[in-house]
């Protein structure tokens, strides 16, 4: 077979293609030409007619087959009485089967179920077409098909599946759609054709009309319960719109009314009040915060040193994730919240699996705080201005902007190029320590990963590591300071990093040193004073 289509190059130019098989990729339209096993092996103007079969395709391909086996080559196939019947029966038999898989592909891909009715004469009496055989086994095949399509459809009722990142809109849109396929599926099961066939079978006494009995009632409790369920979850539809648009410092408030919305859904849906789906609900909502709170964080902001100002970005999501743990707790307390309140009003009390609905909240609030960790290392530890705007340091820092690094401070005395040689060699450890750490931005991002658990442990020895690197660098340039000034000059150099915990200890004791040196010097001045002026009056 070989294929011709138009395919988009880089520079989105149009280009025609010929290709032996299918293409692989997305294209619009498809011509083929397929060659037939009895042609010759060389085709001619003279010699290919009857040995090549032709046409086009367009996209979407399914719906293109469908259409066309359905209105060409079915009614060209079962009309013709030519055939042996043995041979037309089985062929007959195998072309619907086949269509049934294609009808079933065909709308499944956008989430519709389509039950596929077999083009047959019903228009006589029910009791003469149960006594045929053949006909009875096509239409018992239909129904079997059916069966599987339905037992298929009932058995995703209770297992909800959505992506990792869904929220409560996507579980309104879930049951919407729900709604829309089952009530596509009653609809179609009461058909004048559906009941047509289903009563043949019971004449016939088929041993599948019980089973798609059974099933078909629990499409019509399905659609019921889809119904409900798509009627007061429309409640949330508006406010978490509102949510997903928000930002983390409005959600305290929207939050709130999420919550009071889902207890009345709760109390109120008949279907839509097992602690499963509450439980479920309410997870979503967290799973929406953590949504919102992720559009404002950025990781390139972070780790290109725009610290101070990703440092209240990432308190304000952690401000905002507890404010919804808070707003569910206080829903135990308050008058219009109270456990209580709900007990008196519904059988089932409000009684949840907490963890289940913050678990991952949670996490990511731990996620903040392990980032705040790492702009504050950058703050201490590396050369950057914390809220990246145009500061005017001490005269031994330059000017900065926008996260950039600046200078490091002039080191006097005659170790000075030595330490200043020191302190870029510790800043190319902690760079590459924060390389390390921020080069696979998936896993940050990723609540669930494990990988960053073992990743920030790393960093954390590292920092650590340059820590003790820092304090040794500090202890061995007051080796060689001889006067108070020399000391306080190299205190002032060393004082931004003062803010480590580790730091903080060995620069408090250099000041003390400093401090006791300074008295000191002025005891002995005093002292060499008195004597002198001791001398002078003798």
């Amino acid at each position: 077979m070989i294929t011709f289509f138009v395919e988009t190059d880089q520079e989105h130019h149009k280009i025609l293609t010929a290709l032996f098989g299918a293409p692989i990729q997305q294209v619009d339209e498809v011509i083929y030409f397929l060659k037939r096993p009895s042609a010759p092996p060389v085709l001619s103007d003279l010699n290919y007619r009857g040995k090549v079969a032709w046409g086009n395709m367009k996209a979407p391909f399914l719906e293109s087959l469908l259409i066309r086996m359905s209105s060409l080559y079915m009614p060209y196939f079962l009309d013709d009485t030519t055939w042996p019947d043995s041979i037309r029966k089985d062929f007959s038999g195998k072309l619907h089967r086949f269509m049934a898989y294609l009808t079933d592909a065909r709308y499944k891909a956008i989430g519709q179920t389509v039950l596929y009715i077999p083009s047959e004469d019903l228009s006589r009496p029910v009791e003469d077409m149960a006594k045929d055989k053949d006909l009875v086994e096509r239409l018992e095949a239909a129904m079997v098909h059916w069966i599987r399509q339905i037992k298929e459809m009932l058995s995703s009722l209770d297992s909800i599946e959505m992506p990792e990142k869904a929220g409560p809109l996507d579980e309104i849109h879930f049951w919407n759609d729900r709604c829309k396929d089952l009530s596509g599926v009653k609809v179609q099961l009461d058909s004048v054709v559906v009941k047509k066939m289903s009563d043949v079978l019971e004449h016939a006494k088929s041993s599948y009309i019980g089973r798609f009995n059974r099933l078909a009632h629990e499409i019509q409790d399905g659609s019921q319960q889809a119904e409900s369920n798509k009627h007061y979850l429309s409640l949330l539809q508006e406010p978490c719109e509102e949510l997903s648009k928000s930002s983390p410092d409005e959600m305290a408030g929207q939050l709130e009314h999420v919550l009071t919305l889902i207890r009345v859904v709760w109390n109120n849906s008949p279907y839509y009040n097992t602690r499963e789906r509450v439980t479920g609900i309410l997870r979503r909502v967290s799973t929406e915060v953590i949504n919102v709170c992720q559009n404002v964080i950025s990781i390139d902001d972070i780790f290109n040193g725009r610290c101070r100002s990703s440092i209240r970005t990432l308190e304000q999501c952690i401000d905002c994730s507890m404010a919804w743990k808070n707003i569910y707790k206080k829903a135990w307390d308050y008058l219009a919240h109270t456990a209580r309140v709900h007990h008196k009003m519904s059988e089932q009390g409000w009684v949840l699996d907490v963890t289940t609905i913050f678990a991952e909240l949670d996490a990511f609030t731990q996620r903040c705080k392990d980032l705040i960790e790492i702009c504050n290392s950058q703050m201490y530890l590396n050369r950057f201005e914390p809220d990246g705007s145009s500061v005017e340091r001490s005269v031994h820092w330059a000017w900065m902007e926008d996260g950039e690094q600046v200078p490091l401070p002039l080191f006097a005395g005659a170790r000075g190029p030595e330490i200043a040689r020191s302190m870029q060699e510790l800043e190319r450890v902690f760079s590459a320590c924060l390389k390390d750490i921020g080069s696979n931005k998936q896993i940050i991002s990723d609540n669930r990963s494990t990988q960053w658990l073992n990743e920030f442990r790393k960093f954390r020895m590292r920092v650590k590591d340059v820590e003790v690197m820092l304090t040794n660098i500090i202890d061995w340039s007051f080796e060689t300071v001889r006067t108070v000034e020399e000391g306080v000059l190299l205190l002032s150099c060393f004082r931004r990093y003062a803010n480590r915990e580790m730091i903080r200890r060995i620069f408090d004791m250099k000041t003390v040193q400093q401090g006791l040196t300074m008295m000191y010097s002025r005891c002995s001045s005093a002292f060499y004073l008195l004597a002198w002026t001791s001398t002078q009056l003798d």
